[in-house]
């Protein structure tokens, strides 16, 4: 499980959760504009976008969860089981790109999320794994920039983009339900007062306009809560950028999953490992992780961009 998140004031934040079992030794990492970034079918991109995000250092590929690049455009992987179909080699008229590439391939060529959009119609997502050690993931994604987000999931009947006007993301069910779902809750509020036919008795307590809000952990429930949080939070403007990135932070700890509160198929404690969000306009990478108190903030700066080797940063 995991949620995203896309939030759009003076400047423009995106984040996630990441639930897991169990980390993955990730880290941030940067890879500058002329790290040689290989592709299984499309070569090596010898100079590109420079990329920011959380990854997997692996023989010296990274493996990001999340990312954004220079340009503003951001991505994430969330899990998708039992619904993501990767493709043995692409159809015809159409780019390979393995699942484990598809961030950095995306990041590294696209400035817009326009662009990304144009990128993704030719691409078919296959299912070759990263090593014998690192298999596929089934995964769907968001992609966003300041003039919007996309969700973008491959399943058996082929690749799927879909608008995404919540600027949320979980995981299963796909997309569709999400939308539909969220719009039986059109009656949620901001009042404190009732409304209809007991709009005449007093009030029981503040917050009785969200009453029936989703408050568990499954997937349809963390995306109406975040939809709920990120429409009700438009419109009030932080002092500084600390106060906006706290705010960012709030919405995503009511989205998160305390360690203990759910169990995995295996009896596994499932929880949200980090927190990150990114302001892509000052290019800051925060985190938290779930056993620190603080949350770490890491700029990219211009000879990051500029750089040849990869920069591992925790």
């Amino acid at each position: 499980m995991c949620t995203a998140i896309t939030f759009n004031s003076d400047n423009f934040y995106f984040g996630r959760s990441m639930d897991v079992e169990q980390g993955f030794g990730e880290r941030v990492v940067i890879t500058p504009r002329r790290f040689p970034l290989s592709f299984a079918s499309s070569g090596t991109l010898s100079e590109h976008r420079a990329i920011m995000g959380m990854a997997t250092v692996i023989d010296g590929y990274p493996l990001y969860a999340d990312a954004f690049n220079e340009s503003g455009l951001c991505m994430a992987g969330l899990h998708f089981p039992d619904n993501a179909h990767y493709f043995p080699a692409a159809t015809v008229g159409k780019r390979a790109v393995c699942s484990f590439e598809l961030i950095p391939f995306i990041l590294a060529s696209c400035k817009s999320l326009a662009e990304a959009k144009s990128a993704l119609e030719g691409i078919t997502v296959t299912d070759a794994p990263f090593n014998e050690s690192t298999p596929a993931t089934p995964l769907h994604w968001i992609i966003a920039d300041k003039t919007g987000a996309l969700t973008v999931e491959q399943t058996s009947d082929g690749m799927h983009i879909y608008e995404n006007d919540v600027g949320a993301l979980t995981n299963n069910p796909p997309f569709p339900f999400h939308q539909t779902n969220v719009t039986l809750y059109a009656n949620l509020s901001q009042e404190h007062s009732l409304s209809g036919v007991f709009s005449d008795l007093p009030p029981l307590s503040l917050g009785l306009g969200s009453h029936g809000l989703s408050g568990d952990f499954s997937s349809p429930s963390r995306f109406v809560r975040a939809a709920y949080l990120l429409r009700t939070s438009e419109g009030y403007d932080d002092a500084d950028e600390e106060a906006k990135a706290a705010r960012f932070f709030n919405i995503l700890a009511a989205l998160s999953v305390p360690k203990g509160a759910v169990l995995a198929r295996d009896g596994r404690p499932h929880f949200t490992h980090y927190c990150c969000c990114i302001n892509t306009d000052a290019q800051i990478y925060y985190h938290k992780r779930h056993d620190r108190l603080n949350v770490t903030a890491h700029v990219m700066t211009q000879s990051d961009i500029l750089g040849k080797e990869l920069k591992e940063l925790i």
